[in-house]
């Protein structure tokens, strides 16, 4: 069996990272058919040290510009040109125009606000029309749908009336925590001497609205006030232009000294920072899964995430529940955890029992099995 799958966002973080663990286990778990990934050539130097390699495993690299209409073309005339049984999509707009091949679609998440609400969301409105449509188009065409939360599952079941008629083909797929997320931390002390860390709360992920960075650094400056020697706070991630007003607020809440800005930190580095992090804080306003959180279990950090979208479903019982509009419940759950070593212990063990349960072999079993059943009922 030829399965083909794209590839083309697979230089982004998060989904690269899920398009990565889903090939490298696939490969093991189903050593007989034969992997077509489909990537973007703009990118072919990322790929070409980032991608998995095996004997089952192929690279195919697609000209044009992303989401183009050459590179569409181009695209759909390779997919047809290797004669794949099985085509997975592997976020939510990239099915394929003119497909002839079963098709598998992964979504990420499920945008549905109208286009002035979805502004930090998307470039432009091209874009957002582009997304809508492009989803809407994989829904309808696919022959199995693949959700990384019930959250994302629900939101898409609930939208319309339209999209509850594909509830039958949507199954929750939940994502993974690598390996390599542990309790093994003998170089830890060398990274966070790196950045001048001691004690401290750690967030990671983007700086941007929707990841709630301004209201982590309001509930840390409500914390602070309570506490004055409360931990500092790492803040681990790419800055973002649309953010430049950060500092105003770290001046207005009087934390400019208490709060440590890491940039980008090499994916090696992020055990270790976890590992030695008082707690992880990730009080994100919008997420389809939370791979972070996850990856705080793993290391033993006792999490502080929030109460809404698909971050309860991940974290279960294992994490400090937060309104993420309130910097005053933000910034009580870091003063309990500061005060109360028995809520963080506790927290520790529930949290690497929860992470666990979560793993990127068990995500890719649960996808070979979508891909068999669609397989054996297509004449394809």
């Amino acid at each position: 069996m030829k399965i083909g799958i794209d590839g083309r966002l697979g230089y982004k973080e998060g989904i690269g990272r899920y398009l990565f663990e889903l090939v490298e286990n696939l490969a093991e778990l189903a050593p007989d058919y034969r992997y077509i990934l489909y990537f973007n050539a703009e990118h072919s130097d990322y790929y070409t040290q980032h991608a998995p390699r095996r004997q089952n495993i192929e690279w195919r690299f697609i000209a044009g510009a992303a989401f183009r209409g050459r590179e569409q073309w181009n695209l759909i005339q390779a997919v047809k040109a290797d004669k794949v049984d099985l085509y997975h999509a592997t976020f939510e707009y990239g099915a394929p125009l003119w497909l002839d091949a079963p098709l598998i679609l992964t979504v990420h998440d499920a945008y549905f606000l109208p286009p002035a609400k979805s502004k930090e969301y998307f470039r432009s409105f091209s874009t957002y029309l582009y997304y809508q449509l492009m989803m809407a188009y994989g829904l309808v065409k696919a022959k199995r749908v693949i959700t990384v939360s019930n959250f994302v599952r629900n939101k898409i079941i609930g939208h319309s009336a339209f999209y509850s008629k594909f509830k039958n083909k949507i199954s929750a797929v939940h994502n993974g925590v690598g390996s390599e997320f542990n309790l093994n931390g003998d170089d830890d002390a060398g990274i966070t001497g790196k950045y001048g860390l001691d004690r401290y709360f750690l967030y990671v992920g983007a700086l941007t609205n929707h990841k709630n960075i301004f209201g982590l650094l309001s509930g840390y400056a409500y914390a602070v006030r309570q506490m004055p020697d409360c931990p500092r706070l790492a803040v681990a991630g790419k800055p973002n232009k649309s953010l430049w007003n950060l500092s105003e607020l770290l001046e207005k809440q009087g934390i400019v000294d208490k709060v440590s800005f890491l940039g980008y930190v090499p994916n090696e580095e992020l055990p270790g920072l976890f590992r030695r992090a008082l707690a992880f804080a990730f009080p994100s306003l919008h997420e389809g899964f939370g791979i972070p959180v996850l990856e705080a279990m793993a290391c033993g950090t006792p999490v502080i995430t929030s109460d809404r979208t698909a971050l309860p479903e991940v974290a279960g019982d294992a994490a400090l529940l937060v309104d993420p509009h309130s910097p005053e419940a933000i910034g009580n759950a870091m003063l309990n955890l500061c005060r109360d070593p028995a809520l963080a212990a506790e927290l520790r063990a529930k949290g690497l029992a929860r992470a666990g349960q979560f793993s990127w072999r068990k995500m890719a079993a649960e996808t070979l099995t979508l891909y068999r059943a669609v397989l054996s009922g297509s004449s394809h």
